[in-house]
C-alpha cells in the first residue's frame, strides 16, 4: 500500500474507502471510511448574504446589517437627531434582530465617530440582541458606523 503524499513527490496514494465487517462468514453492510462533501447547493446557501436593520439609537435612521455564513458585517452613515454626552455604558432600547445577534462568547461591537472626532462612541450588542451605548453624540453630526462580529 502506497502511502506517499503526492504533496511529498508520490504519484500514488492508496486510501481505504469501505471496511466490510464479518460475522463468521456472514458479510456484514460496508462502512465507509472516508467523508461525503455537502451539495454544492447546501453550500451556497450558507454563502449567501441575508440583509437586516437597526435602528441607531439618537437618531432616525438604521444601520445596515449583513450576514453571510456566521460573521455579520454592520455598516452606516447617519446624522444624529439629538445629543448623548459621555455616556458610559447606557442601555438602549433598540435591539439587535434574532439572526444578527453575537454568538455567546463575542459581543457585536460597532464604532461610530464623525470626521472632526467630536463625535465618538461605541455600541455593544449582546447575544439577547441588547445594545449598550458609550461615548458622545451631538445633533446634526453626520457619522460613519463600522463592525463586525460571530453570531451564534
Amino acid at each position: 500500500m502506497n502511502t506517499t503524499s503526492p504533496l511529498d513527490g508520490g504519484t500514488t496514494y492508496d486510501m481505504p474507502l469501505y471496511r466490510i465487517p464479518l460475522d463468521g462468514i456472514t458479510i456484514g453492510t460496508p462502512v465507509a471510511l472516508f467523508n461525503v462533501l455537502r451539495p454544492m447547493s447546501d453550500v451556497w446557501d450558507s454563502l449567501t448574504p441575508v440583509t437586516g436593520q437597526v435602528k441607531m439609537p439618537y437618531s432616525d435612521r438604521y444601520i445596515t446589517l449583513v450576514r453571510v455564513g456566521r460573521i455579520v458585517t454592520a455598516c452606516a452613515y447617519i446624522t444624529l437627531t439629538s445629543n448623548f454626552t459621555q455616556v458610559s455604558n447606557v442601555s438602549v432600547n433598540e435591539t439587535i434582530p434574532e439572526g444578527f445577534r453575537p454568538s455567546g462568547d463575542s459581543r457585536a461591537v460597532m464604532r461610530g465617530t464623525d470626521n472632526s472626532g467630536a463625535a465618538s462612541f461605541y455600541l455593544y450588542g449582546t447575544p439577547e440582541g441588547k445594545m449598550v451605548l458609550h461615548g458622545t453624540g451631538y445633533t446634526g453630526r453626520f457619522v460613519g458606523i463600522s463592525g463586525c462580529w460571530i453570531t451564534a
